[in-house]
């Protein structure tokens, strides 16, 4: 009896705050699930020290198109995912790109709100450049993001 106010109290004292969320998916998201099958990683990827970063909401955005993350979320990182953050870190290099290829990632996805406009560009430009296929552009339910093919 006592933990009901308890619990009560806490929640009075911080509330959960609650933000509307889409319930739709974004053009991005309705393309993707059209797509063949393909392991989707979606950057930017959070670093150790940021973690979660976005892989919640690469998580929710998932079940508009239901095909496998690279990236994950669920409040447990097991040493291999932290290894894989640390390999894809200075991602679009040469190095990181291998990592996907080893990965069998099929779609890449960057999301032009998480960079500045210049960084956005750049790591598009990087991408075109080690050769993978520009798929276009899409909104992603706040700006643009831009989904390239490894194969």
């Amino acid at each position: 009896m006592v933990l009901i106010p308890l619990l009560l109290a806490e929640y009075w004292v911080a509330p959960v705050k609650l933000v509307p969320y889409q319930n739709q998916a974004p053009a991005l998201y309705s393309w993707l699930a059209r797509q063949p099958p393909g392991i989707v990683a979606e950057f930017p990827m959070p670093t150790s020290a940021n973690l979660p970063g976005r892989d919640a909401v690469y998580s929710y955005m998932s079940t508009f198109h239901w095909k496998p993350l690279l990236n994950g979320y669920s409040g447990y990182y097991p040493r291999s995912y932290l290894t894989r953050l640390e390999r894809l870190e200075k991602f679009p290099d040469f190095q990181s790109l291998e990592s996907l290829r080893d990965d069998d990632v099929t779609y890449v996805i960057v999301h032009a709100n998480t960079y500045t406009s210049a960084e956005f560009e750049s790591i598009v430009g990087a991408l075109t450049d080690a050769r993978l296929r520009p798929l276009g552009r899409f909104n992603n339910g706040n700006t643009q993001a831009a989904v390239f093919s490894m194969r």
